[in-house]
Order: structure tokens, then sequence, then C-alpha cells
């Protein structure tokens, strides 16, 4: 259950499942990057206050079901959540890039 969380302005009990896969649907998420995924995605989930209800990393989707403030974009959380996991991961196992070329 969804708890019902308040602000200053609203009461809300919203939550997003939330679907994605890597480029390709390629089955890349395994062993260390998929712990890096999901430690990337508990702390971007932290730092702006998202809290997650249920997360599982298949090794070519990620499912992630969150609560996310109404004042806030759904695309624009998503785009956030996508955008600095993907840009991480580049970073950390560069030989990523010429698997999802």
């Amino acid at each position: 259950m969804v708890e019902i969380r308040r602000n200053r302005n609203c009461v809300y009990q919203i939550a997003y499942h939330v679907v994605w896969c890597p480029k390709y649907r390629k089955a890349i998420l395994r062993g260390p990057i998929a712990k890096e995924v999901e430690a990337l995605i508990e702390e971007i989930c932290q730092k702006n206050e998202w809290p997650i209800i249920a997360k599982e990393i298949q090794p070519d989707h990620i499912h992630l079901f969150l609560t996310i403030p109404p004042a806030f974009l759904v695309a624009t959380a998503i785009k956030i959540l996508k955008g600095i996991t993907a840009r991480r991961l580049f970073q950390k196992f560069p030989n990523l890039r010429k698997q999802l070329w």
C-alpha cells in the first residue's frame, strides 16, 4: 500500500510503475552492472525524495514502482533517472559503448 504523503500544498497518494530497457533490449544488466544500476537508482531517488516502493532489475529491463510528488513532472523524473544512470554507467563501464553502439 502506498502511504499518504503531505506537503504544504497538497495531500497525495500517487505511485508510478516505470519500465525501461537498454538500447536494442540487450541483456546487459547483469553482475556488477546490475548492482551499479541498483545503487544509482537508490541514490537518485533518495536525493530527490522519491520513495521507492518496489524495484526489480532484469537482464534486459528495469521495473521501478515509486512515488513522485504531483508538483514534479513524471517525464522529467524519468529523464533524470535514465539520463544519470546511463551517463554514469558509460563512465564506469566503457565497454558498454561498444555493445550498445
